[in-house]
């Protein structure tokens, strides 16, 4: 990808989130496919959790765009930080 390890935590500025459309889900599809595979963002954001958590919330709403998903979504990768 020509991504050095200094410039992975840059990655994730509004600009770049602004690009992709992650809000496919539907309010009340609060299943737990977002919980499984959010751990690789807080993994990639360890450095600055604020944007970890941030953007765990904010990646549930790939398939499920219910509160209570971005809510365990934030929640674990505080933990995961």
């Amino acid at each position: 990808l020509g991504v050095s390890v200094d410039q992975i935590d840059e990655m994730g500025t509004d600009e770049r989130l602004k690009d992709f459309p992650v809000d496919c889900g539907k309010e009340g599809t609060a299943g737990n496919g977002a919980l499984m595979r959010v751990a690789s963002v807080p993994l990639l954001f360890f450095r600055q959790p604020s944007m970890a958590v941030e953007y765990s919330g904010l990646s549930s709403n790939t398939t499920h765009a219910d509160a209570r998903s971005a809510d365990a979504c934030r929640y674990s990768a505080a933990l995961i930080v």
